[in-house]
């Protein structure tokens, strides 16, 4: 992701860091591998609930699940402002947070079937 935003200062191509091309450029998948998550809605937000996480197992069976928290509510949103700082999304509830799942919400993601795919697989 980083990649994208140095391509983006380079080229000129900051106009086309949408949420759609942020899942694109992903460079991790862990919806099919490690994670038990679905797609909830895909337009116009895209909103992922994660009922297993393996980072959260692991901080549980650390007995780190406090700093999991803190990483949980901050990193992803993080990550999106670092590859384009206009796009928006919020982690409305997380499994760190002692919550049934996390729900990530991407705002105004307008994702098609083809790209949810991609996400998922």
């Amino acid at each position: 992701m980083y990649s994208a935003v140095r391509i983006s200062k380079s080229t000129n191509l900051y106009s086309k860091l949408t949420q759609s091309n942020f899942f694109a450029y992903a460079e991790y998948r862990p919806l099919t591998r490690t994670m038990k998550a679905k797609v909830v809605e895909k337009s116009p937000n895209l909103i992922l609930e994660v009922s297993r996480c393996p980072w959260c197992d692991a901080w549980k069976e650390s007995e780190l699940l406090p700093y999991g928290r803190l990483y949980c509510l901050d990193v992803d949103e993080a990550i999106l402002r670092g590859f384009n700082p206009n796009l928006k999304m919020e982690v409305e509830s997380a499994l760190s947070s002692e919550a049934e799942k996390c729900r990530l919400v991407y705002h105004d993601a307008n994702l098609t079937s083809k790209l949810v795919d991609v996400i998922i697989s």
